[in-house]
C-alpha cells in the first residue's frame, strides 16, 4: 500500500513590476482552499490498482492499492482549475511547493502533470488532447519540495504519441485545466531518457544489462543480439520463419515483467517483426521491422508487430 499525503500545493509568482517588486503571488491547493480535488486511478483503463481520499482539516491523504493488472499502474491526485477551453495562465509562477510525505515500498518517486488546453489541438472530449507538461521528482519521507516551473516539460512521450509537430512541442502552461499529481509503478518502456533524468544514468545503464541479458537468455543460442539505437536493440535469428520469430517476440515479451528490476521499475518492450525476403538486403529487412516496430508502440506499446 502506497500512501502520499499532501499538506498544501503553492504556486509562487514574483511580480516583478518596480512599484511592487518583491511582492509575491500564491495560488494553495489543499484542504482548506475548497478547490476541488478527485482522485482518479488505473480502473479507468481497466487496471486493479484502488485510490482512497482521505480529508482532514489540514492534509489530502491518498492511499493507493498498486495492483499490476494494467501495464502502467497508477493513483493521482486531480486538482482541476477549469472544465472548458479557458484555462489559468501559470506561466508567470516561478515555482511550485509541495507540503507532502510518501509512505510504502519503491524508490517514492511522483510525478507532477499540468494539462496545458491548446486551441487548434486540443479538444474538451480528450483529455490526452491537452498538453502534457511534467516533472519527475523524488518525495523525501517528510519535506517541503520546491519545483522551479522552469524544469518542466512536455513529456516526450506525448508528443510521440499524438505525433505533435516539433513546432507545437514547446512546454506551456498558459492555459491549464488541471493539475495531476501520481504515483505508481513506472514503466521503462520509451522512457529510457526519464529514468535517467529521475534515477541518474547508472540505473539507466543497470536497466539496459538487465534487460539485454534477459533477451539473450530468451534466445539462446538461436540468435544473435545487438544494441541498435539509444533503447533499441536489433535480434537476428538465422534459418527462423517470420510465424517462428514472431512467436519468439511474443515469448520474450511475456517473459520481462516477471525478472527483476532496479528500483522496482517495471520494465516492457515493443517488437516489430520481419523476414528477410530472398535476395533481399538486410537493410531493407531491418526498415521493414523497425516500421513495424513504430506500429507497435503508436498502438499502445508492450506488443508484436510483424510487417
Amino acid at each position: 500500500m502506497e500512501t502520499l499525503v499532501i499538506g498544501m500545493i503553492v504556486f509562487t509568482a514574483t511580480l516583478l513590476v518596480w512599484q511592487h517588486f518583491g511582492m509575491e503571488r500564491v495560488m494553495e491547493f489543499s484542504a482548506a482552499s475548497g478547490r476541488p480535488v478527485e482522485l482518479v486511478d488505473d480502473r479507468l483503463q481497466q487496471g486493479g490498482s484502488v485510490a482512497r481520499l482521505t480529508r482532514r482539516p489540514d492534509a489530502l491523504t491518498m492511499n493507493c492499492d498498486l495492483r499490476l493488472t494494467f501495464q502502467w499502474p497508477y493513483c493521482r491526485f486531480l486538482f482541476t482549475l477549469s472544465k472548458n477551453e479557458v484555462g489559468v495562465d501559470l506561466s508567470e509562477f516561478d515555482a511550485i511547493s509541495f507540503d507532502m510525505s510518501y509512505e510504502g515500498p519503491g524508490d517514492h518517486t511522483a510525478r507532477l502533470v499540468l494539462r496545458n488546453f491548446e486551441p487548434g489541438m486540443s479538444t474538451l472530449t480528450d483529455d490526452m488532447s491537452q498538453k502534457v507538461n511534467e516533472a519527475n521528482f523524488i518525495v523525501p519521507a517528510k519535506a517541503i519540495v520546491v519545483i522551479p516551473v522552469k524544469v518542466l516539460r512536455t513529456a516526450p512521450w506525448w508528443t510521440d504519441m499524438r505525433h505533435v509537430p516539433l513546432l507545437q512541442t514547446d512546454m506551456r502552461i498558459d492555459n491549464v485545466t488541471t493539475v495531476d499529481l501520481s504515483i505508481g509503478a513506472r514503466d521503462t518502456e520509451g522512457h529510457h531518457r526519464e529514468v535517467n533524468d529521475t534515477h541518474g544514468h547508472g540505473v539507466g545503464d543497470q536497466v539496459l544489462c538487465a534487460f539485454a541479458a534477459a533477451i539473450q537468455r530468451g534466445i539462446q543460442a538461436s540468435g544473435k543480439l545487438a544494441r541498435w539505437r539509444g533503447a533499441e536493440f536489433l535480434i537476428i535469428c538465422s534459418g527462423t520463419k517470420g510465424a517462428d520469430a514472431h512467436f519468439l517476440a511474443e515469448k520474450l515479451r511475456e517473459a520481462l515483467p516477471y525478472q527483476i528490476w532496479p528500483h522496482g521499475l517495471r520494465v516492457t518492450a515493443s517488437f516489430g517483426v520481419t523476414a528477410l525476403q530472398p535476395g533481399e538486403v538486410i537493410g531493407d529487412a531491418i526498415k521493414r521491422a523497425d516500421s513495424a516496430l513504430c506500429q507497435a508502440k503508436s498502438h499502445g506499446k508492450n506488443c508484436v508487430r510483424a510487417a
